[in-house]
């Protein structure tokens, strides 16, 4: 049954982080970890790396739209211009066109 609880509480994370962990608790326990010993170790280095992931799809999204849309392409603008195009949508369905 431990196993199988080691297997269920560990298996969301990467291989390599599971064994990173294992080596930094053996360090500090002198017996078989925890499972929340485990989960203290991995989970810093599994949010590190989220946060890693998201910045580099971050500047890949905008290397390829200035690549798609010119070397001036700003994302930031562009998704207000995006934002306010959908609001004026809405608006425009919602109350009509105004003549003031």
């Amino acid at each position: 049954m431990i196993y199988e609880d080691y297997y269920h509480d560990l298996a969301v994370f990467p291989l390599d982080l599971v064994i990173l962990g294992i080596e930094r608790s053996r360090k500090k326990c002198t017996f078989w970890p925890k499972v929340s010993e485990l989960l203290a170790e991995i989970e810093p280095l599994a949010n590190a790396r989220k946060v890693k992931i998201e910045r580099v799809k971050q500047v890949l999204g905008a290397r390829i739209a200035a690549e798609e849309n010119g070397p001036d392409y700003n994302p930031e603008v562009a998704q207000v211009i995006g934002d306010l195009t959908k609001e004026l949508s809405k608006k425009w369905r919602d109350e009509g066109p105004s003549h003031a």
